[in-house]
């Protein structure tokens, strides 16, 4: 017997499956929210049809919440499921509720309100979704929700979004959707009669719309664009567009993390440039409890939002500077001038005064109370927390703060302005121009000066061996033979030794 203290494991299984990047909570915050609002969608036409007229789905017992009973295997089932797993926007279909025309008390024009209900419902359930989802962020007063909470708050957006894109979608005019019921009962019969044969290739015309179409016109991509790919997902657009463009397959990562709430620039390597995806991307900085730094085989968010206490070692970095814009809010920083007395101004250096006996500690602005934000533009090493930074500073005034909005306009060499977009990435695989768009393997390194190499110690090199003898500098280099890159090798006492060997 220990006397190590007794530690359930419920809270850390509770941490894991509530961890945004676990499998079972990216499917379930789009599942959950689809299966409601499908059940909704098509309850909605059986209540309006039975309304006017047609008892149809309540004698066949349509009119439950249950989602059972609405359940069609493929599209409530095995394809939003597998959209979920693959980390794609998420979309389905429920089983068809029953409507004979012929029993509605004004069968054209019944079946018109009959067909709007489903999208109207979605509509209404975006508003209640919009309108909680405000709250929610009025009673955080900007903190991060964490845990159940973040999972409930995740369900939510999904909901609005799912809602959203489900009244759109079902608005297209065109069987069997409800705006292709709309059209037919605005047509005059003759056309409507027409146009109602068209439903029997429905399903072909589903399948158009959602893979045809985005695959030969990439911005007509309406899931995409209306639901928004996820962070994880970039690398799968890029292994997506060397696939289409017949490229072959090729090992792709991406050369740093974004913070979920961030925007900006994604380096992503391909073959060989994924060995140096690190490397591409010096104030004394604690990590954020809310970090994917690990503590003990566990991220710290995880822990955090377990609502574990999370201790996380500083590092070393570097801002190299850091630029503010004028604040907004109630009170308004005094500027500074040439001159003006600057002793009293608190730096980012500084640390936060020593509180004394029964003096409180920094708190939040009263929910009455406007809060103040400014923008900073910072230029910091590999391995900065912005939102640490945040921290740092508010400390450092008195008070405290966090990140609202973060965008990364550089990543080591890479800018926002070669950059390209998802979809510009999807239409240089789908012309087979990716090579014209794609950066050399030195473009990673263009702090590190190349180190030429002959023939014969290239091949010394790619064997393992060193080189002895070559009048240089200490330090890293990028060997290559010709246009060729060989290897990132580290120079000492005249010896070349390989650091990062590249296969080709």
């Amino acid at each position: 017997m220990t006397n190590r203290e007794w530690r359930s494991p419920l809270p850390r299984a509770i941490s894991r499956a509530m961890n945004p990047d676990n499998i079972v909570y990216r499917t379930a915050v789009w599942i959950i929210p689809l299966v409601i609002a499908i059940v909704f969608h098509e309850v909605a036409h059986g209540w309006m049809a039975k309304w006017l007229g047609d008892p149809t789905a309540a004698e066949r017992k349509r009119l439950s919440f249950n989602p059972l009973r609405h359940v069609d295997p493929v599209g409530t089932l095995i394809l939003p499921l597998g959209l979920a797993i693959a980390g794609a926007p998420v979309f389905g279909w429920a089983k068809p509720v029953p409507v004979v025309a012929q029993r509605l008390r004004n069968p054209r024009w019944g079946m018109v309100a009959v067909a709007l209900a489903g999208p109207g419902m979605n509509l209404i359930l975006a508003t209640i979704a919009a309108i909680l989802i405000g709250t929610a962020v009025a009673l955080l007063h900007g903190a991060q929700p964490t845990g159940v909470a973040a999972f409930v708050f995740a369900n939510l957006v999904n909901f609005l979004l799912v809602n959203v894109f489900l009244a759109i979608f079902n608005l297209l005019p065109m069987p069997p959707f409800d705006g292709g019921h709309v059209v037919e009962g605005i047509l005059p019969r003759p056309l409507a009669a027409q146009w109602a044969k068209i439903g029997r290739f429905g399903f072909l015309l589903l399948l158009f719309v959602l893979v045809v179409l985005p695959m030969i016109a990439p911005k007509a991509d309406v899931v995409g664009r209306l639901v928004g790919p996820p962070a994880d997902a970039v690398v799968s657009a890029v292994k997506r567009a060397l696939r289409q463009g017949g490229y072959g397959k090729f090992k792709v990562g991406h050369g740093g993390t974004l913070d979920p709430l961030a925007t900006g620039v994604l380096p992503v390597a391909l073959g060989e440039a994924t060995k140096l995806a690190g490397r591409m991307l010096d104030s004394d900085k604690v990590p954020p409890a809310y970090s994917a730094l690990k503590v003990d085989g566990e991220r710290a968010y995880d822990l955090a939002r377990a609502g574990e206490e999370v201790v996380l070692a500083s590092r070393d970095v570097t801002v190299h500077a850091l630029h503010s814009s004028p604040a907004r809010g109630r009170w308004q920083r005094d500027a500074l001038t040439e001159g003006a007395d600057t002793a009293n101004v608190p730096s980012a250096d500084t640390p936060p005064p020593p509180l004394a006996c029964g003096e409180r500690s920094p708190s939040p602005a009263d929910a009455r109370e406007e809060l103040q934000d400014i923008t900073l533009t910072a230029h910091v090493s590999k391995g900065t927390y912005i939102r640490s930074l945040a921290r740092d500073i508010a400390l450092a005034l008195g008070t405290v703060g966090h990140v609202t909005m973060l965008r990364r306009t550089k990543a080591g060499p890479f800018t926002l302005a070669p950059a390209i977009t998802l979809d510009n990435l999807a239409e240089a695989g789908m012309g087979r121009t990716l090579e014209q768009i794609l950066l050399p393997l030195r473009a990673g390194l263009d702090d590190i000066p190349a180190l030429p190499l002959t023939p014969d110690q290239a091949g010394a090199l790619r064997q393992g061996r060193v080189l002895t003898g070559i009048a240089t500098d200490d330090g890293p280099y990028f060997a290559c033979d010709g246009d060729t890159p060989v290897a990132l090798v580290s120079v000492e006492d005249q010896q070349v030794r390989v650091v990062r060997g590249f296969n080709l």
